[in-house]
């Protein structure tokens, strides 16, 4: 009988702690202002995060882009003079073919 009493006591014990549990849980549930309070926390620390991510980047993208121009820029001066080349000899044919 003695064991049969300690094991109703050890069980009514976990049902405490379990209630207990339990109730915490529900109160954290309907405690808006810490809901608030927690999720403007995650927000900031995200937007946080999210602006280091950026500024890291773009401090990373002018180095980037002065590597890539080191050959875009003499390209795009030789299609320029190309494309100017081809217009002048375009021009000169047709005022030859006008003058005929």
């Amino acid at each position: 009988m003695a064991s049969e009493a300690a094991e109703i006591r050890e069980a009514i014990e976990q049902t405490r702690a379990q209630l207990g549990q339990t109730v915490q849980a529900l109160a954290e549930k309907t405690d808006v202002k810490a809901q608030v309070h927690k999720k403007v926390e995650e927000t900031k620390d995200n937007a946080r995060a999210r602006a280091h991510e950026v500024a890291h980047g773009a401090a990373s993208v002018p180095a980037k882009a002065t590597s890539n121009n080191k050959v875009a820029v003499p390209v795009l001066v030789c299609l320029v003079g190309l494309v100017l080349v081809l217009l002048r000899r375009r021009n000169s044919r047709s005022g030859n073919a006008e003058s005929s």
